[in-house]
Parts: C-alpha cells; structure tokens; sequence
C-alpha cells in the first residue's frame, strides 16, 4: 500500500468515527434518559473513540518508522 492511500485511509477513519460520535451524541441527547446517565455514555464512548485514536496514530507512526528505517537502509 502506498502512502498516499494509508494516508487516504486514516483520513476516511477518521471521518467515519467523528461521524459516528456525532450520530451516538444526537441520539443520547434525545434519549428520555437522566442526564448523569446521558453524561456516562458520551464519557465512556468519549474515552473509548480517544484511545482507537491513540492505537491509530501509534500504528501510523509505527508504519511511517518502519518506512524510514526501509529507506536509510537501501
């Protein structure tokens, strides 16, 4: 796979997953539940997204050293 589509990739990932934070937020705050419960599913999906984030970037990073250390050693 080349950059410009691992690039491409992380970019739609990134998209999909803002999206699905913003659909799961309309929906619980159009839920009839209390608001201290409305407040522990957006926190919980709020850390949940934050640490896919994490994973994403470290396995970026990851990827874009490994293509570095590839490069410097031809």
């Amino acid at each position: 796979m080349n950059k410009n589509t691992e690039q491409t990739d992380l970019i739609t990932t990134n998209i999909v997953i803002e999206n699905v934070r913003h659909q799961l937020f309309s929906i619980i705050s159009n839920s009839e539940l209390p608001s201290s419960i409305q407040e522990l599913i957006a926190k919980d999906f709020y850390i949940q997204v934050r640490d896919v984030s994490i994973q994403i970037y470290e396995m970026e990073k990851a990827k874009y050293e490994e293509s570095l250390k590839e490069s410097t050693t031809k």
